[in-house]
């Protein structure tokens, strides 16, 4: 999910830095910051869900997927100064 919403930045990953040079030095219009989040956001936003979806499915039983969230309680005292 990482990856599939990296697809959302120009800085998410190295390639599109390269795709957006390439594209500057054959003589296209490169797409900015902005022109970039714009286009590839959606993109992004519906693929990382749909793995999301996936992932919880198959994944993950349907306990698991009810499961509430209870922080654990620990008894460890907290760390002195010379630990």
């Amino acid at each position: 999910m990482i990856l599939l919403s990296a697809a959302a930045s120009l800085t998410g990953a190295g390639a599109h830095l390269v795709a957006v040079d390439f594209i500057r030095r054959s003589g296209g219009n490169a797409p900015d910051f902005l022109h970039w989040a714009l286009l590839a956001a959606p993109f992004g936003l519906i693929t990382t869900l749909i793995a999301c979806g996936l992932i919880l499915r198959f994944f993950l039983g349907a306990e698991d997927r009810n499961a509430a969230f209870e922080p654990c309680q620990s008894d460890e005292r907290p760390l002195l100064l010379a630990q």
